[in-house]
Parts: C-alpha cells; structure tokens; sequence
C-alpha cells in the first residue's frame, strides 16, 4: 500500500524503544474528513481473529470526539488505498 516502504529496510529495535511509539487505531485518509476507527474482531482461544478487521466511521461533532476521550493527535493519516482495504463497520454515532 505504501511503495515506498520496503522489506530490506525493516530493522529491529529493542522492546524499550518499541515501547515509545503510539499505538492508535484512529485513521483519516489525507483528503477525507472522515475519521475511522480501525476494530479487530474478538480473539479465539487460540488468539487467532474470529472476524474481518473493520473501519468504522465515528460519526459525531468534534465536540462529542472529544468528550468520549479522543484526542486529535493520536489519527494517523493513511492512504486511500489503505483507507479502502478495510471493510466498512457500523458507524460509530
């Protein structure tokens, strides 16, 4: 999805440093308002998925993102090719 990224150049880094890096399941493809939220489905016993991956659209005023503890600086903008692989879930209102 990202051409530019490339297998070769993947390097290891300590558990320390992987530590320091947000994690964050909130994405907004760079020309789209939009934001989603990116849902695993549960886990098995065997920790395998039990479900398709989903985007949700959290469709509600700035106002209400930041009331149920969003913060604008935890989306990562993604491309539309990653945008669209997700399927679509429930809108989050």
């Amino acid at each position: 999805m990202y051409g530019h990224l490339k297998w070769e150049n993947i390097i290891e880094v300590s558990k320390e440093r992987l530590l320091k890096y947000q994690e964050s399941f909130l994405v907004r493809e760079k020309n789209d308002y939009k934001v989603y939220k990116i849902e695993a489905a549960p886990l098995d016993s065997n920790e395998h998925l039990t479900g398709q991956v989903k985007k949700r659209w959290l469709n509600m005023t700035s106002r209400d993102f930041e009331a149920r503890g969003y913060k604008w600086d935890e989306i990562f903008i993604i491309n539309q090719k990653e945008r669209d692989y997700f399927p679509p879930g429930i809108e989050i209102l």
